[in-house]
């Protein structure tokens, strides 16, 4: 036993030296791994921000609107003749045509498309607009219902023939 006993205790104190290194080792990592995931969760919450802020371009009012009257209704009325005068905004003109229309839907996405442009002078001519979302909701609805009854419409609509003066 008393031969033994040397070794014992110095085995002792080397298994005890290395279970220390390996806390002081393992705390450190752990450490390590704090700061990464630190980084990790800044670098995800700016792309969240990123994302929030794309978002809000693409719904703002004033790319619906854009969206809504020159790539679809604009596009629809030249092809049916419709050429915009100087002096005068496309856009009034272009509702215009739409609700002199005899023809109802043409009356419909007239009034749609003014609800548009009211969200969109709001946006950029009022100096504060607060973009909730119960403001937004309506305008991509108002957007998306404008889209699908322009593609129902009858190809030769708004037709400039047919203007009531």
């Amino acid at each position: 036993k008393q031969k033994l006993a040397p070794f014992v205790s110095i085995l002792f104190l080397v298994s005890i030296t290395v279970c220390s290194v390996f806390f002081k080792m393992e705390v450190v990592r752990q450490g390590y791994e704090l700061v990464r995931m630190g980084h990790s969760q800044k670098t995800a919450a700016h792309e969240k921000s990123a994302l929030e802020l794309h978002y809000a371009k693409l719904t703002r009012p004033q790319r619906l609107d854009f969206i809504a009257t020159q790539r679809l209704a604009l596009t629809r009325a030249q092809q049916n003749g419709f050429v915009s005068v100087k002096g005068e905004s496309t856009h009034v003109q272009l509702w215009r045509l739409f609700s002199k229309s005899p023809e109802p839907e043409c009356i419909n996405l007239g009034q749609i498309a003014l609800r548009l442009k009211e969200k969109r002078e709001r946006a950029d001519y009022k100096p504060v607009y607060r973009r909730i979302q119960e403001d937004v909701v309506p305008v991509l609805a108002d957007a998306q219902d404008f889209a699908a009854r322009l593609g129902r419409l009858a190809a030769r609509h708004p037709n400039l023939g047919g203007m009531r003066r």
